[in-house]
């Protein structure tokens, strides 16, 4: 809870953060040399898919402080640097009836970065208000799939030093020209678990798009769903529009 009429700048808690962050991402880096390409990673590169791109999520509560505009966006800059995210990407700033939102963003030719801290503001009595900030960062990449791993790393990293409790997400894409029958997705399915070693839990087909869940040691963490360990989603779905087949590898899950 924080008083209104004491409101401060909570300067050391992210001063704090910073070096937290910078040593953390040294620690990484020593720790990833010499580490192979993960299963998921190395599996789907290898596919013959067109158009191959992976996109990584982290999504958590940071604390429940009061920090300036300044300070959270020295905050998501030091967190881009530790990504490797270029400099001199675009900051801005909404605001709703009790929400804002400070956001760090830059587009390449084969890659984006949006990495927002959002606030959300609870007034309890006319002078008590509880605070709570969430990083919602979103990073997707082109062809070079490999870099999915270094990515979680480093986010793993950052919310590790400052224990934050988020759920990163790896989701791998690519495409496969023309439409496929149910029978052709299972096949493809199928052969994309056996290069992962995967136990296959569940197949469901919808309207012409296939839902894959499965469990593999190649693939890490996991959940339980239904008394069964699961760890990765493959979903292919037709795109009339363009006559492509979108082809989804998700891993791990959040259901």
């Amino acid at each position: 809870m924080k008083d209104l009429k004491n409101k401060k700048p909570v300067n050391y808690v992210l001063m704090c953060a910073f070096a937290f962050l910078w040593i953390a991402a040294m620690v990484q880096y020593i720790g990833s040399q010499n580490k192979s390409v993960p299963g998921v990673a190395g599996v789907f590169a290898a596919e013959r898919l067109e158009n191959k791109s992976f996109v990584i999520t982290c999504r958590g509560e940071v604390d429940n402080e009061y920090h300036t505009a300044g300070e959270k966006e020295v905050w998501l800059k030091s967190c881009a640097g530790i990504l490797n995210i270029p400099q001199g990407g675009e900051i801005s700033v909404s605001r709703g009836d009790d929400t804002s939102i400070l956001a760090y963003e830059m587009k390449g030719p084969k890659a984006e970065a949006q990495l927002k801290l959002i606030t959300r503001e609870t007034l309890v009595s006319p002078e008590e208000m509880s605070m709570a900030n969430y990083m919602d960062f979103y990073i997707s990449v082109a062809d070079v799939l490999d870099k999915a791993a270094d990515y979680r790393r480093e986010l793993s990293g950052i919310c590790d030093s400052m224990g934050i409790d988020a759920q990163i997400t790896t989701i791998f894409c690519g495409e496969i020209r023309g439409q496929l029958s149910e029978d052709d997705m299972r096949s493809v399915g199928e052969a994309f678990l056996e290069k992962l070693s995967a136990r296959e839990c569940s197949c469901e087909f919808t309207g012409g798009s296939m839902n894959m869940y499965a469990y593999s040691q190649e693939a890490g963490e996991y959940i339980v769903s239904d008394g069964k360990k699961i760890n990765v989603n493959l979903i292919m779905t037709y795109d009339e529009i363009r006559n492509i087949t979108d082809v989804y590898v998700c891993s791990p899950v959040n259901i």
